[in-house]
């Protein structure tokens, strides 16, 4: 009768492991002595220093201490011995706590991911050889400055060396809420940018942590687009979303941002959602074509189904076409005429907000946002929304997002293909308040123009409601850099990462026994590297590295407080949470 089990070495196999520790002891054990030993006899002035020998400490248990160290104070001898002991001990545990940190054992996910080797081309020399090929301005520079090597957002896990973003690298993140998102990710690539910077938010959190240090390391003033409030200060801009139209293109780019937030993918929506998208954008065409109108108008007509104005301006600036499609269904049936302007005026109910519409209308006292200067400068903008009531400036934040990037894209063709310095765009809660429809569109193309994206989502399924599926894989094989930070509670998307992490040989030792017999055999096989319920269980400030062409890393993600300039940072924060909170309890007294 024989049994085959697998299991931890026992018996006599822990005799290989206790015959060297004991070496190790009496080898510590001698190297104590002989220094504590040499340490007593020139400190006492009495006696000769020991000789070294590996047998020392058997020597003194022998024969005693006054023999194997004739001469020597013995209490001066044990006093030095002790300080040795715990020095030599204290030593071998910070070696220890060092080896934990350093490699977290053995079995754990990260000794088998990506190494410092594998995203060599990250590291600091190689990212600033790539930053003087991509930017002309730093080729004459004898040293780059850290912040325009690349964005430094991450550590790897083993070796903790920084990792730089390229400036032709696009960046797409999956972590969830209060997971660290605006405080690793957001916070630090605004204040690390060395060009312009358009963020947008829900929250005040990323105006309050870097606004102030953007515009003391710039020297620009931070832009605020804040139709909803939430900074509670006065506005000082107004943005003409009118003024990129030029055509039936650009209305319907425009009206999509408005239908972005009103699509239904119900059955027999899609009507409704597409002869709405074609009578706002003919709208919109209607007023950007003809001087003094604005967006004002483009809300009263969708009010009145039978207004003819639309279609005599369109008329009259050769829009024949368009003029005869709002024409058309203006004429058509009663029903089906209501169902498609109720359609367009939910998609852009708020343009009917005096408040919000304040924003995007000409303000007499107030300059004008100039998305062609501002990508040109070291500016900063913040836009800012949230949904209120049923009313959100989601698609006013997307328009005006889109407009900056379009302003870009065609001043990097101005400059021969890119932008020096780069544009950084920080979309955090982009699937919530900056909807861009082409946004999967824009990654196959902005990082060679040195347009660097950041789009930051809470999930895969967050996208996919957003983008669909097709457009959602885009955007996920186009992003040359994507982050998997904490709480992806999503078992699809998670087993896929997993399969992208890989699998690794296990070696497993197996033991025969039998009455007179008994035999150690061992087999490999394949186990993940990271198990679904690993990835889902991803610890706050951990995260997934996936680098085009480059195996699967673990990293850690460096918060802004554990940043060299966290200090500036929180003094920043704490002065403008301060204000802003004089600032809402002023109005919330005002009569």
């Amino acid at each position: 009768m024989s049994a085959a089990t697998s299991r931890p070495a026992t018996g006599s196999e822990t005799i290989w492991f206790l015959i060297p520790a004991a070496a190790a002891i009496v080898l510590l054990g001698d190297g104590a002595l002989w220094v504590g030993g040499w340490l007593a006899a020139h400190l006492g002035g009495v006696g000769a220093a020991p000789t070294w020998s590996p047998l020392l400490v058997v020597d003194v248990i022998r024969r005693g201490p006054a023999a194997a160290l004739p001469g020597v104070p013995l209490v001066l001898l044990w006093v030095c011995v002790g300080v040795i002991a715990l020095v030599m001990i204290g030593a071998l545990v910070l070696i220890a706590v060092a080896f934990r940190a350093l490699f977290k054992g053995s079995g754990t996910p990260q000794r088998a991911m990506a190494t410092g080797k594998d995203l060599q081309e990250m590291s600091a020399k190689p990212a600033e050889s790539k930053a003087r090929a991509l930017r002309p301005s730093l080729r004459s520079n004898k040293a780059v400055p850290p912040q325009d090597r690349g964005l430094r957002l991450f550590k790897l896990m083993v070796g903790g060396q920084w990792l730089h973003m390229s400036w032709e690298d696009v960046l797409v993140a999956f972590m969830a809420p209060r997971s660290g998102k605006s405080t690793a990710l957001a916070i630090p690539a605004i204040l690390e940018a060395p060009g312009a910077v358009i963020a947008t938010a829900n929250k005040s959190d990323l105006v309050l942590a870097t606004r102030e240090l953007r515009q003391k390391d710039t020297g620009c003033p931070a832009g605020l687009f804040d139709p909803m409030g939430i900074m509670h200060e006065p506005q000082a801009i107004w943005f003409d979303l009118l003024c990129g139209v030029r055509g039936v293109a650009g209305a319907n780019a425009l009206a999509e941002h408005f239908m972005q937030g009103a699509r239904d993918d119900s059955r027999g929506a899609d009507f409704w959602s597409s002869a709405a998208h074609d009578l706002l954008a003919s709208l919109i065409l209607a007023a950007a074509c003809s001087p003094g109108r604005t967006l004002h108008d483009v809300y009263t007509w969708l009010t009145n189904p039978v207004n003819p104005e639309p279609v005599e301006l369109l008329r009259a600036a050769g829009h024949f076409p368009v003029a005869g499609s709002i024409a058309g269904r203006q004429g058509g049936a009663p029903e089906t005429r209501d169902g498609i302007y109720e359609t367009a005026r939910t998609a852009a109910a708020c343009l009917q907000d005096a408040a919000i519409m304040a924003w995007v209308t000409p303000q007499s006292d107030l300059a004008v946002f100039d998305p062609a200067g501002f990508v040109l400068a070291r500016q900063t903008i913040y836009l800012l929304s949230k949904d209120a009531d049923g009313i959100s400036a989601a698609p006013l934040v997307a328009a005006v997002t889109d407009q900056v990037l379009q302003a870009a894209t065609a001043q990097a063709e101005r400059n021969g293909g890119r932008l020096d310095p780069p544009l950084v765009a920080v979309l955090d809660e982009a699937a919530n308040i900056c909807r861009i429809r082409r946004l999967p569109q824009l990654y196959s193309f902005a990082g060679s123009q040195g347009i660097q994206l950041m789009t930051i989502l809470q999930s895969w399924a967050q996208g996919e409601s957003v983008w669909g599926e097709k457009g959602m894989e885009a955007l996920w094989g186009a992003s040359t850099v994507k982050v998997i930070g904490s709480g992806i509670q999503d078992d699809k998307f998670a087993g896929r990462l997993s399969r992208l992490i890989g699998q690794r040989d296990v070696t497993a030792r197996s033991y025969s026994s039998g009455d007179r017999s008994r035999s150690t055999s061992t087999s490999t096989r394949k186990e993940d590297i990271m198990a679904v319920s690993q990835i889902s269980a991803l610890p706050k400030w951990q995260g997934l590295l996936l680098v085009t062409g480059r195996p699967v890393a673990m990293v850690s993600m460096v918060p802004w407080f554990r940043r060299p300039r966290a200090d500036e940072i929180a003094v920043a924060h704490e002065s403008a949470l301060l204000a802003l909170t004089a600032r809402a309890n002023n109005q919330v007294g005002a009569p």
